[in-house]
């Protein structure tokens, strides 16, 4: 078992207006994404299944043919290989998303604290 604090690593840059902060289990990637106002990326795909939870903000999920306007508390459970994107209401927007298999595209965070 171990233990992290979100504050411990830095954040990174990943598109206009979202930084996000990544995390790898054995057969997991957990990644806390923030989103600010006008970050609103294409939709994409990947082989992934992901579960979204909304910590903070208002946003647009489109999965698929569906929309869903989603806040704090929402989870979005989205299939590998599904497309799906996010459009900002109300910034910033923090998600909680969990990634499985491992996102070996996505590198960890560096910790700025021990």
């Amino acid at each position: 078992m171990t233990r992290d604090n979100w504050d411990d690593f830095e954040w990174e840059a990943f598109a206009p207006s979202v930084k996000r902060k990544v995390l790898h289990g054995p057969a997991y990637t957990v990644v806390l994404f923030s989103f600010e106002k006008g970050a609103n990326p294409a939709p994409h795909s990947h082989p992934h299944d992901q579960l979204s939870t909304v910590q903070a903000g208002k946003a647009i999920f489109t999965v698929g043919d569906a929309a869903y306007e989603v806040g704090p508390g929402d989870v979005l459970r989205i299939p590998g290989g599904v497309p799906h994107g996010v459009e900002v209401i109300e910034a910033p927007v923090s998600l909680l998303d969990v990634f499985v298999p491992v996102r070996e595209d996505f590198p960890a965070s560096k910790k700025i604290k021990e």
